[in-house]
């Protein structure tokens, strides 16, 4: 039989990362932030949070000046402003710590931000920079519709963003 066609609408975005699915799976299992599913609701309800803060800030980066490329990525696999809004698709920026800097802003804990998986500790010295840089992210949504964790796509296939494409 002939191939399957390629999916359409944001499925096209990630169908090269056959790791979503299994992330979806396990996040809406609660193994995503190490157990917090079963610990305090409060501890489960804040890295919701922090999640929803970190989507929100995405998906304003997407529209800034900055995001014009992840935007033209969008538009070149069909993927319009209506559909981009309703995954609430985003654009991380390619610098190590505007998404803390809007967390701390916020009063955000960083310790929280690493277990959510938004921000790394530094090898060297004290803070931590932003683990996603210059990716067009995907926020995963667990089926209560909460923010449960990202998926995220390089825009540019340089090595500037600190974290080059693997195998091209």
């Amino acid at each position: 039989p002939p191939p399957a066609p390629p999916p359409a609408g944001p499925a096209r975005l990630f169908s090269t990362a056959p790791f979503c699915r299994p992330v979806l799976v396990a996040v809406t299992r609660g193994g995503r932030h190490g157990g917090a599913r079963g610990g305090p609701r409060s501890r489960r309800r804040e890295l919701l949070d922090i999640n929803r803060a970190a989507t929100d800030f995405y998906r304003k980066e997407l529209e800034s000046s900055e995001g014009a490329d992840a935007r033209e990525y969008l538009r070149n696999r069909g993927i319009g402003t209506a559909i981009a809004e309703r995954f609430e698709l985003g654009y991380a920026p390619n610098e190590w710590s505007r998404l803390g800097d809007h967390l701390r802003r916020l009063g955000e804990d960083a310790e929280l931000a690493e277990v959510a998986g938004l921000l790394v500790p530094r090898k060297s010295g004290n803070g931590t920079y932003d683990r996603f840089r210059d990716r067009l992210m995907c926020p995963i949504a667990i089926p209560s519709g909460e923010i449960a964790g990202f998926s995220g796509r390089l825009v540019h296939d340089s090595d500037d963003s600190g974290r080059g494409r693997r195998g091209s």
